[in-house]
């Protein structure tokens, strides 16, 4: 992040009178000067309410990657209400599918890392971005399905990050649940949960729709932040009626529909043969697979998908009782579940020799080795999918 251009308001007005860039609103062109001379006004009265208020990071302006130029807008003119087609069916296949998406820093010569924030269309189209593509899409979407949803800014371990803020009302409180979805992992945390205080550090404001709220605690560590944006002794609001005059960058967009599935029977014959083929090479034994065990493993892996949706599971005593009943007396059961982004076999089982746990269930050795295998896959719109692999070993030890 370019800090002196956020934080130094010196560096913000003499930035906005070299761009003059204009906003499009509805049928008439406005001169980039109204929002300006107040988001100079309002940063100007935020830097006076506290002396470290000049050394915190309040991005009002990002750079975009608008036309292949350093096109600065207002942080809010990146998100809007996004309501995604069927196949995002919940808040929590809506982070899933934005997790999915893979993750790629934007830096520049040396590695310097470049804080250029994207489009949607842009974002979708490459098939990958940074942190803060992941964090714009999934909070609008999340605002598509009626949360009240902000892109934080702050830091976490110890380098700038951004992440996602929800505030979900208790039912029968006034109190409401801060919620950290964090795109780099997929993981949703409660402000209450240790792990936020050990990875994020600071926070120094929130943006949402039409919304914009910086930190004015004085601390702006997270773990001392109280989170009620609506306190004005705690956060400093911009007037939502000079926010609605901005237009937006992000507009909704029409999300693809997932592909045709390929045949998993072929994906998962084609796992079989090289199972067996690494066994005869490497062990020079012969591989038998047991086809009513791989169909039990089935639930496993819808339980995988939803355990990361939503954290929770659901049949693992049924799961536990089918496997007692399908492994016989004495006989161990061992078993490697993997995800990954294809349905390619090869890649699938290069991942399975790459890990040392998936390896190990390879080279089992015992008396009456019968192997089991499923695959399931998950799709998502825009070519985005999670493609769940368990490989399972039941055997009897010898001494």
């Amino acid at each position: 992040m370019d800090i002196d251009l956020i934080t130094q308001s010196e560096a913000v007005a003499e930035h906005i009178v070299v761009k003059q860039m204009e906003y499009e609103t509805d049928n008439e062109s406005v001169l980039k000067g109204t929002f300006d001379d107040y988001a100079r006004e309002w940063w100007n009265d935020y830097k006076q309410i506290r002396e470290s208020h000049k050394k915190r990071v309040v991005p009002i302006f990002v750079e975009t990657d608008e036309r292949d130029l350093r096109v600065y807008r207002p942080a809010t003119s990146l998100l809007t209400v996004l309501r995604p087609s069927r196949y995002i069916e919940s808040p929590f296949h809506a982070f899933r599918f934005v997790s999915l998406i893979p993750l790629e820093r934007s830096e520049a010569l040396g590695g310097k890392r470049i804080e250029r924030w994207s489009s949607f269309h842009s974002f979708l189209a490459r098939g990958c971005g940074d942190v803060e593509d992941h964090c714009t899409l999934l909070c609008s979407l999340l605002l598509g399905f009626g949360l009240e949803a902000y892109v934080a800014v702050g830091t976490a371990g110890g380098e700038p990050h951004v992440w996602v803020i929800t505030r979900v009302p208790k039912v029968g409180s006034p109190l409401k649940t801060i919620d950290f979805w964090e795109t780099m992992t997929g993981q949703r945390m409660e402000l209450t949960d240790p792990r936020v205080n050990k990875f994020y550090k600071t926070i120094t404001c929130v943006f949402g729709y039409n919304k914009f709220y910086a930190n004015i605690q004085p601390s702006d560590k997270v773990s001392a932040t109280k989170f009620d944006f609506e306190n004005d002794s705690h956060w400093k609001a911009m007037d939502e009626e000079q926010l609605k005059k901005i237009a937006p960058l992000n507009f909704p967009v029409s999300f693809r529909e997932p592909e045709g599935l390929k045949s998993l029977e072929e994906t998962e014959a084609v796992l079989k043969e090289k199972i067996s083929d690494y066994r005869m090479s490497s062990m020079l034994v012969s591989t038998y697979f047991d086809e009513g065990l791989s169909y039990i493993l089935s639930p496993a892996l819808v339980n995988y998908e939803l355990e990361r949706i939503s954290g929770l599971t659901f049949g693992n005593e049924e799961f536990k009782a089918a496997i007692a009943q399908a492994v016989p007396d004495g006989h161990t059961f061992k078993a490697f579940p993997i995800q990954v982004q294809s349905t390619d076999p090869k890649q699938i089982f290069a991942c399975i020799i790459q890990n040392k746990t998936g390896r190990e269930v390879l080279d089992t050795k015992g008396d009456s080795i019968r192997f089991a295998i499923r695959t399931k896959l998950i799709a998502y719109p825009e070519h985005i999918s999670a493609t769940w692999t368990i490989i399972a070993v039941r055997y009897r030890s010898i001494d």
